[in-house]
């Protein structure tokens, strides 16, 4: 969790996901959350070399998903 971000001292009372997870309730390989990382369609936190997702990005993922009809782990 986190306790400042960009200086406002919000706490954040979320956990981040890591990649696996998200994989794995996405289920979709990490080659596919890559790609959707890298075409913006899938936000996400990175700290160093340690990329984590919100749980709100995915959900807000699934469901325009969802409503646009879009497969998510089209290869």
């Amino acid at each position: 969790n986190l306790s400042k971000v960009n200086g406002d001292s919000q706490v954040a009372s979320t956990k981040l996901l890591t990649k696996d997870e998200v994989c794995t309730k996405l289920k979709i390989s990490l080659t596919t959350l890559w790609k959707l990382r890298r075409q913006g369609r899938l936000c996400s936190v990175q700290f160093g070399r340690s990329v984590r997702f919100r749980p709100e990005d995915v959900q807000k993922f699934i469901s325009e998903s969802q409503q646009t009809g879009i497969v998510s782990n089209d290869r």
